[in-house]
């Protein structure tokens, strides 16, 4: 979501993005545990995605406490997200009405 690491997003870039993800028809949404975002919530809301927090790095996370945990949980938390997203189509514009 963020444009550059660490450089917050401002209102254009976040509504390039969810034009990008509404033409992509991107179904979820990655965000990270040491980073989680309203911002990244609300993009997943208004485009029809879903989010999947996942970890970075061992020790991110409970009972992530090797690098085979870490990918169990990064597995686990995209299937979850895959199998939640409500969809890849985004809902009906109302800008204009």
């Amino acid at each position: 979501v963020e444009p550059k690491p660490g450089i917050p997003p401002n209102p254009q870039h976040v509504a390039a993005l969810e034009a990008k993800m509404r033409t992509e028809k991107v179904p979820v949404l990655l965000a990270t545990t040491y980073h989680p975002s309203e911002v990244t919530a609300e993009i997943a809301h208004r485009t029809g995605a879903a989010v999947a927090t996942i970890p970075t790095s061992v020790g991110d996370g409970e009972g992530n406490t090797s690098y085979v945990a870490m990918v169990e949980q990064i597995v686990t938390a995209l299937a979850k997200a895959a199998k939640s997203a409500p969809s890849a189509t985004p809902a009906p514009s109302t800008e204009g009405h």
